[in-house]
């Protein structure tokens, strides 16, 4: 399955042959140039960043269900073993992978990833009581 032809692809191989893969999915804040003096800290690892649906140079992309971006990162893995490092959503995209493609996501780095499904996380308080005044 190939990504769809709007999703902006950066694809920077290593310097060494046979590199494992990295591929970097970015936040609701971000688009992957955010990552780019990460990916320069990476060169002995083949690294491969994308801007999410309707982010970036993927603009022309709807924005797209969670499953979508899901597909969008498999199609982006092509059928290859990676290490998946996501940022706030792009972690719980990169779970989400790792979950449903056990066989391609080797790792899973998730940095900052909401989880408010899990019993852990904290619940909301009740709003501050109204000034009379």
């Amino acid at each position: 399955m190939a990504p769809p032809p709007d999703l902006h692809v950066v694809d920077e191989p290593s310097t060494q042959p046979d590199a494992p893969l990295v591929v970097v999915v970015h936040g609701a804040m971000d688009r992957s140039s955010s990552f780019g003096r990460v990916a320069r800290q990476l060169r002995d690892l083949h690294v491969v960043r994308y801007d999410r649906r309707g982010y970036g140079r993927s603009v022309g992309c709807p924005i797209g269900t969670l499953d979508e971006h899901v597909e969008d990162l498999m199609a982006v893995l092509d059928g290859r073993r990676a290490t998946v490092f996501g940022h706030s959503i792009g972690g719980v995209i990169a779970l989400s992978a790792a979950e449903r493609r056990p066989d391609l996501v080797r790792s899973v780095l998730a940095y900052e990833a909401p989880a408010p499904w899990t019993t852990w996380w904290p619940r909301p308080r009740a709003a501050p009581p109204e000034d009379p005044a």
